[in-house]
C-alpha cells in the first residue's frame, strides 16, 4: 500500500483566501452588535433620566407648597385675614396653584402639568 502525503502548502494555494488579502475593517455582525448594545444603554439612560426629572419636579412642587403655606400664614398673621388670591405668592415656573379661602381659613393645592407628578396641599384652620 502506497503512503499518501498531504502537502499543506499546495492545499492552501489558490483555494482559500488568506486573511492578509482582505481589507481591514469590521464585519456587519460586529457593527450590528455594537449598535444593539448602544441602543440598550440609551434606553436605560432615558428611563433613568425621566425618573430623575419627575422626582425633581415633585421636590420643586413640594418646596413651593411649603413656602407658599409659610407666606400665607405670614399674610394671615399680619393682616388678620386670609389673602383673596395667590397673586403675591412666589413659585417656580411650572408650579400651578388652586386656592380657595373663606371664613378665615384657606386651602392651597400646588401641582405641576408634568405627567406622573404629585400634587401637594396646605390647609389652614379658622382662627379662634
Amino acid at each position: 500500500m502506497k503512503k499518501q502525503t498531504l502537502r499543506i502548502g499546495n492545499y492552501f494555494n489558490g483555494k482559500v483566501q488568506l486573511r492578509d488579502n482582505r481589507l481591514p475593517g469590521f464585519t456587519i455582525v460586529e457593527l450590528l452588535i455594537v449598535i444593539v448594545v448602544i441602543g440598550i444603554l440609551a434606553a436605560i439612560s432615558i428611563v433613568a433620566y425621566n425618573g430623575v426629572q419627575i422626582r425633581a419636579t415633585d421636590s420643586t412642587t413640594k418646596s413651593d407648597t411649603s413656602n407658599a403655606g409659610k407666606q400665607l400664614e405670614l399674610i394671615k398673621a399680619t393682616e388678620e385675614t386670609s389673602p383673596p388670591d395667590t397673586g403675591g405668592l412666589k413659585k417656580s415656573e411650572n408650579t400651578k396653584y388652586i386656592y380657595t379661602s373663606g371664613g378665615g381659613s384657606y386651602q392651597l393645592t400646588a401641582y405641576s402639568d408634568r405627567p406622573g407628578t404629585k400634587s401637594y396641599c396646605v390647609t389652614s384652620e379658622k382662627s379662634r
